[in-house]
Order: structure tokens, then sequence, then C-alpha cells
């Protein structure tokens, strides 16, 4: 049997009726025949409702999986079969879980030009299916929580709501998905397995101590909630996680869990930061990164402020006192979470600062080059002259001693001039990214003059 005789003989068991080459789809109320059934490339069936039903509905609607649309026995390169859109609360995509046959996951996000990025970077990461999730929540409606996008379509296809994170059991669950949960009853479905059982548990505490209702269930039949569905069994026949599991709502409610950690001091929340307090021009920026980004002010606002500072700590150093100074360096520590698009912001306030380290090591590098050809140079030459010298003391006669001194000059000279080689390739003096170094040693106290370089203005300020 051919994977298309053995879809079709599923579609005549499940009672759907033929129409020359289309059959009824089993995974909508279908009047009209609207799916098609053919043989692809490989032998494989291909399968495509025109009314818009997703491959793996109309499979788990006729109780077949993907590997049934392969012949058996094949051999060749994975095949995608299957695509998950993963989108933001007004149902704009923003990456998908792709998977291939045989079973494999990758993702993948837009680039904006019609193609593809294969990794997530630093994409802002969100439940399946939110829109639906935002919906049952405003409406106070149960949302089940499950391990994978095939499961959620199962349940959706049983009148509910169901989501997932992207990479099932290992996916990573963030605290705004348990913040949002919170709000309404939620039902983790565990796989009828250790690593689900394990997932289940680690959600449904997650959410318990977001302040949710949560209960841990598990499927009556087979391993995951499609297999229950497809078995024939309701949503309202799933079982309480056995208590032996130890994955059950009660357990997941009564472990144990660490004490909010003690404040500092009197202050619990942080101050909002004083954008406002800035420039207008840099107040400016800050807020506009931040809705580009959509990120909090303070990020974009601390980034600049450490990026002007790496550019300004060379133009000035604060004497605190006598033989102790400081350069102007600015120190931020900011935190968020995983995938708030913190990445995004250090890269765009960073770029410009990058960007011309690049173009001063561009225009230096033939000047870095001639220093050390300089060098090698002037090292040869105190070499030959060495050697010279040597040959000339070995010569005790008044001709002999007159040439040992004119050598040891030029050995005096080709030294200096190796030793000031170096010089010339020393780092671009951070007041003007000149290569002229600024003059050493700086005063330790000059409360009111300014020392300049040959090439910038450089301040020493007096703490005093």
């Amino acid at each position: 049997m051919t994977p298309a005789e053995r879809v079709q003989s599923a579609l005549e068991a499940a009672g759907s009726r033929r129409s020359g080459r289309d059959w009824q789809c089993p995974a909508h109320q279908d009047r009209k025949a609207s799916l098609s059934v053919a043989e692809g490339r490989g032998g494989k069936a291909v399968l495509r409702c025109h009314a818009g039903c997703e491959t793996q509905d109309v499979l788990a609607a006729l109780g077949l999986d993907w590997p049934d649309l392969f012949p058996e026995g094949r051999n060749g390169k994975a095949e995608l079969v299957a695509t998950y859109d993963y989108t933001d609360e007004q149902d704009r995509l923003l990456y998908q879980a792709v998977r291939y046959f045989p079973k494999a996951f990758k993702r993948r996000r837009p680039d904006g030009r019609g193609g593809w990025i294969w990794t997530l970077g630093d994409t802002r990461l969100v439940l399946y299916r939110l829109p639906r999730a935002l919906a049952a929540v405003a409406a106070g409606q149960p949302v089940y929580v499950v391990e994978g996008e095939k499961d959620v379509h199962a349940i959706e296809r049983a009148g509910a709501t169901a989501t997932t994170v992207i990479g099932g059991v290992s996916g990573r669950w963030l605290p705004e998905f348990s913040r949002l949960l919170a709000k309404t009853r939620v039902l983790v479905v565990a796989d009828d397995d250790p690593p689900g059982r394990k997932r289940a548990a680690a959600t449904a505490r997650a959410i318990v101590a977001a302040g949710g209702q949560v209960e841990v269930v598990k499927p009556a039949a087979g391993k995951d909630a499609a297999d229950h569905l497809a078995a024939g069994r309701a949503l309202a026949d799933l079982r309480p996680a056995d208590d032996d599991s130890a994955e059950s709502a009660e357990s997941a409610e009564s472990t144990p869990t660490w004490e909010p950690p003690a404040p500092l001091g009197p202050a619990t929340e942080a101050a909002a930061f004083p954008v406002q307090a800035l420039p207008a021009w840099l107040a400016d920026y800050a807020q506009a990164e931040a809705t580009a980004t959509q990120t909090p002010p303070d990020l974009a606002a601390m980034m600049v402020l450490s990026v002007l500072a790496a550019a300004a700590g060379g133009l000035a150093e604060v004497a605190v006192r006598r033989g102790w100074r400081e350069p102007l360096n600015l120190f931020a520590a900011v935190g968020l979470s995983p995938g708030s698009r913190k990445s995004a912001v250090v890269r765009d306030v960073t770029g410009p600062l990058l960007e011309l380290e690049r173009e001063l090591v561009d225009a230096k590098a033939s000047a870095i080059l001639e220093a050390g050809t300089a060098r090698k140079v002037a090292e040869r030459a105190a070499d030959q002259a060495q050697a010279i010298a040597g040959k000339a003391a070995a010569d005790q006669t008044a001709a002999g001693k007159a040439a040992a001194d004119q050598a040891q000059a030029a050995l005096a000279d080709a030294i200096a001039a190796a030793r000031r080689a170096p010089a010339s390739r020393s780092r671009p003096c951070p007041g003007c990214w000149s290569m002229t170094p600024p003059p050493r040693p700086w005063p330790a106290c000059w409360p009111s003059r300014v020392a300049a370089s040959p090439c910038c203005r450089r301040r020493v300020m007096c703490s005093t």
C-alpha cells in the first residue's frame, strides 16, 4: 500500500466522501470535498485542505501521523513537514518552529527580506497561540499548557484553548508566562514519561508561585494530549497526575519555595530612572531607543552613559589627592529577563563607538607597519655596529682606537634609534585619537590650570 492509498483508506474509514480527486476533510465540518490527496516526489503522500486546515490536524482526525505519509524504509534527507507560527499580541509573526521528517525540529525568524534566519537571537519569546491565550484569560476560560504544538492543535480541535513554548520539554518558561496564566485556571497536561512529568511539575510550580490556580493532569490513553484525544477520549477524561509521580498539583503547591529575599534597605522597589535629568538630546535618544526596541528607558540611558564615559574617559582624570588619580570611567550593570532585547539596545548604542574604532585601526595600519619596519632596520643596524665595534676594540693602534670610538658612537645611535622606533606604535591618544602620546607626568594637584598635550586638551581635575 502506498502512502496515498493509506490516507485514502483512512478517509474512507472515517466516513469522508470522495468527489473526483478530492475528499471531505475530516478536520472540519466539510460540506464539499475540499481535501486533495496526491502522490508527491519520492512516493510520499501530499495533503492539502483548501479550507485552510493544517496537515497535522487532518492526520490527527484520521488517527495517522507524519511517518504514514512516507514510504516504508525510506532513505534520504529530512523533509520539512510542518511550521508553527509564534506571533505577538497583534498576531504578527515573530518566529517559527519547523518540523522535519524524520522527527526533528529547528527554529527560524524572518529576515525582513522574504527569507529566514535560522536562529532566534534576541527575538522576544512568547507563548504559542498567544492571541488565543490572551482572549481566554480575558474571558476567564481555562487554558491547557502542553508540551508541544501538536498537542495544542489537538486540544483546539476539541474546543478548548491551549498553549506551549518553543522547544517543548526543554523550552524556556519565562516569568511573564506565569504572570499571564495566573489570571485564569490552568491545566498542565504532563506527557506520560519522566521528562514530561518533571517539566509539568516545574511549570505548575512557576504558575502557583505567581498566584495562579493549577491542576496537573495526564492522558488516560497514549503518551500525550494528542494521543489521548486521538483515542476517542474527551478533555474531561484527562486524569489527575498519580501520587507516585510526584507531579500532581498538590505536590506542586506544597513544594517548599525560597522566601523572598530581605531588602537591603527600606526601599523595596527601585526608583524610576530619571531620564529627563539627562541633557535633552540624550534623553530624547534614550526614549526613542526604548520605544523602537520596546525596552525600558533605563536600559538605553545606562548604556548611553557608559558609552559616553568610554569616549570621555581619556579626556580627564580626577586627582583624589596627591599621588592618587582616577580616570572618568563609569561601570554599569543592567539585568533583564532572557528575550528582553538587551542585545538589540547594546548593539544600537555601542555601534558608533565600535565603527570608529575600526576606522582608526584601518587609518593607522600603514603607520604601524612603517614603525615595525623601522624598528627591524634599526635593530639590524645596531647588530652590525656592535660587530664592527667588537673588531675595532681588538686593534690597539691609534687608528684602531679611533675606529673603535666611531663604532661605539654608531652603536649608541643605532640602539637609540631602535628604542625610539616602538614609540611610533603607541596607542592613539584617548583625547583626540592622535598617535602622539600626551606628556607625563601630570601634576598631582592642579585645581585651576589646564595641562594640554601637543595633540589634545587633556584635563586633570583636583577633588580639592
